[in-house]
This record gives C-alpha cells, structure tokens and sequence, in this order.
C-alpha cells in the first residue's frame, strides 16, 4: 500500500521502523514458512471494523485493510526481500537486496523503509490499531542505505534516496537523506535520535490568461528551493511486563517554505497476563499558526494463540470539534 498518514499511512511506514521496534502489542508467532534453506514466506492479515462518531453523525466501517506476504532470500552475504501487499489490488510495497561487507557494516539498495520513527509501519508491529495524531514519518524510499554496528550498543544508519516523503518518486535531481544513531547502553533502554532532509520545489503558481499584448514586466526572481526536514528523536524502556515511550519531531519547512512545527507522543503498554495487554498513548501535534491538535488512545489487546490476536481501540480527539474513533482489529500472521 502507499504511505499515507492515519489510515492514512495506508498500512505503510518495516526495514527500519521494525529494527526500532521489534515488539508486537500481543505475543504472535514470527516464524516464516522455510521454502529451502535460502527461500522463506512469512505474512499477514488483517481485518477491522469500528466507527467515528461527531456530534450526531455516525460513520461506520467493516472490512479487510491489508494482506501482505513477504519473499525473504538468503545466501551467505547477500539476503533479498520482497514485500507484497494485496487489498482491491496488488503492489509491491518494498524490495531491496542487502550485502553484508563485515560484521558490522551492511549496504541494502532498492526500495524500502525510512528509519525515522517509533511508531511502526505495519500492523503486526503495533501496540494499537491507529498511528498518533499528525504523525510525520517518511515512507517507503528509493535509494541506498548503509548500515553500521561498531558495537551491540551503536549502530549509524546513512541512506541517500529519490525522495523522503513521496515513495513515488525516482528523479535523483533534487536527493533527499536520511542518518540516524541508535544507542542501546543498558537492558531494555533503546534511544534513537534521525534526520530526514529532502529538497523541495515551491508550488507553481496558476498560469493566468493574459491579453496577447501586454506591458512589459519587471523581471521577477525565480522561487529558490527549500530544505524540508525532521529532527526526530524517541526513547523506548521495557522492564518486566512495562514498556514506556516517547517521541518529539521537530519539522522544518513542512508544506511551505518558512512554516515549522512539533510531532510529540507518550506511550505506555503493560502486559496484564502472557496473552493480555493494554497500551495507553498521548500524542499531538502544533504547526505555526494553527491550533494544536491532541488525542489520548487507550487499546487491550489479546492473543489467542502464536498466529492469531485481536485488539480494541477507543481514541479520543481533545481538539476542538474533534471526535471519538472506536475500533476492533484482528490479525493473523504466517
């Protein structure tokens, strides 16, 4: 699926998002379908229902979001993955070929996963059925990433891509990048600190009609590009049955030249029994000149077995003339 935001993300934000995050919000089997010793399958589905509700409207929804299978190659040095998705139609999401040069240091090329991020691409990866209130993350890119572990504590993410935010585009002209450093000092503390920047063309004016002769014209200087970027930064501790999180984004030139705002989330998942957990999130975001925008999220969730887990989800919005999201989600992987 494309990389869309709440639902909006369409299912897509998991190279480096499942690196961040390698916990689901119930416990679920992650063992691929082994084809041969170099060949495997792994997937999911995933269906949900729920409804919004403002004032006295009612939308309702049902139906299945996404099926996805993943092709996974492995040959010594060199491992290849292909992620298919299918809903009204079939598309490839991600597919990139990774070489490992040491122990330490691996370069993948092709497409896939931004870095940035805490909240994860796709559902089996996720505490609740939503993402946060104005999440920015980048999507899936085109491009080439080098990965370096010098150390179980460190690790520097570098890629260089088409385009950051828009997962359609090719055209090297303007190249956007990413970089991230990822530390790990103590069991259970993860913290992540990203940069995303991609050079951006100002908006076209509308051409006009004009009479076939007119006066002549001072001559008017060319919009210059812009650098729209996001600083992203999150911490991540488990202890026993409690994970907590939290995020800042600073963005930079977001949609316009000159306009900047803040991404911020709070999380909390506690696991209730082996099978049972509850998550409870805060999230918002404040752009210049505009109201800031808030939701708090509180989802159980349940695993009946290793395959198969259910979830619940009520999100309020706190802004004014915000509303309520009621959902059930249920998931089986493969």
């Amino acid at each position: 699926m494309s990389f869309t935001i709440p639902k909006h993300l369409q299912r897509g934000l998991t190279l480096g998002l499942a690196v961040c995050i390698s916990v689901f919000f119930v416990p679920t089997s992650t063992d691929a379908i082994e084809i041969s010793d170099n060949f495997s399958i792994d997937g999911f589905l995933d269906m949900s229902a729920g409804a919004t509700l403002g004032g006295d409207d009612i939308a309702a929804f049902a139906g299945y979001d996404q099926l996805e299978v993943d092709l996974k190659f492995s040959f010594d040095k060199l491992s290849a993955q292909a992620d298919i998705n299918g809903n009204d139609a079939i598309t490839l999401e991600q597919a990139f070929v990774s070489y490992a040069l040491s122990d330490q240091i691996s370069i993948t090329t092709g497409r896939f996963l931004s870095c940035i991020g805490f909240e994860a691409a796709e559902p089996v990866d996720m505490y609740q059925y939503s993402w946060s209130t104005g999440i920015p993350y980048p999507g899936y890119q085109n491009g080439v990433a080098l990965n370096i572990s010098p150390s179980d504590m460190i690790g520097v993410y570098v890629s260089v891509v088409s385009g950051v935010w828009d997962s359609g585009d090719t055209n090297l002209n303007n190249p956007g990048f990413e970089a991230q450093l990822a530390l790990t000092p103590i069991e259970g503390l993860t913290a992540k600190v990203g940069f995303a920047g991609d050079m951006t063309e100002p908006a076209a004016a509308p051409k006009v009609a004009v009479p076939a002769v007119v006066p002549a014209a001072p001559a008017v200087e060319a919009a210059e590009s812009y650098l729209k970027s996001e600083l992203n930064a999150w911490v991540m501790y488990s202890a026993g049955p409690i994970i907590v999180a939290g995020e800042v984004d600073l963005l930079s030139n977001w949609d316009a030249d000159g306009v900047g705002g803040m991404h911020f989330l709070g999380m909390c998942n506690y696991g209730v029994t082996d099978s049972a957990a509850v998550t409870v999130r805060f999230s918002g975001i404040k752009m210049d000149e505009a109201d800031m925008e808030t939701s708090v999220t509180v989802s159980p969730s349940y695993s009946f077995n290793d395959n198969w887990g259910a979830l619940i989800e009520v999100k309020q919005h706190l802004s004014e003339g915000g509303g309520t999201e009621i959902a059930v989600e249920t998931l089986m992987t493969f």
